[in-house]
């Protein structure tokens, strides 16, 4: 939305211009007879006084740049869509990772199963065999 801009003869004091109590006040500065802009302080940082400017800065007037209160739903509706955009854009980038990330998941377990890769196998339990002899009091060995 385009800022509106208020001027007023440069007074002592350097007073900013009257802009409306519900307005948002954007920029305030100081024009030069061209009608560059300077900052607020330019004057200031020079003789270190708020209320002189050199001759040679060409100083005329003041400047105000302000957003009217009747532009005030119209930027929040602005930003409510590029915060929403960036939601949705955040969220699509979510779900691609996490979907890619299944699938790696998923595959690495399907080929596991099938007996694919390199660890799918467990170790070898050793397996120890009893072997019984004649009754129930037979003396049983144990052999590998």
């Amino acid at each position: 939305m385009p800022v509106q801009t208020l001027t007023a003869p440069l007074t002592e004091g350097m007073e900013i211009p009257n802009v409306p109590a519900s307005s948002w006040q954007d920029e305030y500065g100081l024009v030069t007879a061209s009608g560059d802009r300077l900052p607020s302080d330019a004057c200031w940082q020079r003789t270190e006084v708020w209320n002189v400017c050199p001759a040679d800065m060409n100083v005329v007037a003041q400047y105000v740049d302000y957003h009217p209160s009747s532009h005030y739903w119209p930027i929040q509706l602005i930003e409510t869509g590029i915060v929403l955009a960036l939601a949705a854009v955040a969220l699509y980038a979510a779900f691609r990772v996490l979907r890619a990330r299944h699938r790696v998941e998923r595959s690495t377990d399907r080929d596991r199963s099938r007996g694919r890769g390199p660890d799918t196998a467990p170790p070898p339990i050793p397996v120890r065999h009893v072997v019984v002899t004649g009754h129930s009091d037979a003396l049983a060995t144990l052999t590998q």
